[in-house]
């Protein structure tokens, strides 16, 4: 079985300009993890996820405050706030995708796609077709699929007749 059996299509895509808020506001209305960055041309750039706007949540380590008799005394002047918050909200996909990404084609076989999301500790791959995005495969799509191969493959045994082997090796069929 390949990939083109079991990817969604057609894929998401946000151009290298997009916006942070732009990129959180297309995973959270798609209720995906991820999105597929991609150049002028339409060719893929790179990849920006979940995780790359939790770094930039988390990167800036909004200011801590102490309290003293009712007053708030920031430990960060407001100039450095407002400089970490300008950052945060001019900051675009080329600037936190992922660019190390890896891809396969349409005729890549899922065991392969399976072994690539294990070695690379990935949860998402790129199909592509000269370059451009035509879909995205999940683990999960791989684990339904390999699940229902299973349940194939178990529904073919149960029409064939059972077979059993005494301890001497001897075959015998079971109707």
């Amino acid at each position: 079985m390949t990939v083109r059996e079991i990817m969604s299509a057609p894929v998401l895509t946000v151009g290298l300009g997009a916006t942070v808020s732009e990129i959180a506001d297309k995973l959270q209305k798609n209720r995906v993890s991820g999105l597929i960055v991609v150049d002028e041309a339409g060719l893929m750039v790179g990849v920006v996820g979940e995780g790359d706007l939790l770094y930039q949540v988390a990167r800036p380590h909004l200011p801590p405050h102490i309290e003293v008799l009712g007053s708030i005394f920031y430990l960060q002047t407001p100039g450095r706030i407002e400089k970490l918050m300008r950052r945060i909200t001019g900051t675009v996909a080329r600037d936190i995708m992922s660019t190390k990404v890896v891809s396969v084609t349409e005729d890549t076989l899922i065991e392969d796609v399976a072994s690539l999301m294990i070695e690379r500790k990935v949860r998402r791959i790129p199909v592509v077709s000269e370059g451009r995005p035509v879909g995205i495969v999940t683990r999960g799509d791989v684990v339904r699929s390999a699940l229902a191969g299973a349940i194939g493959q178990g529904e073919k045994e149960e029409d064939a007749p059972a077979q059993s082997q005494d301890i001497n090796g001897v075959s015998s069929s079971v109707d």
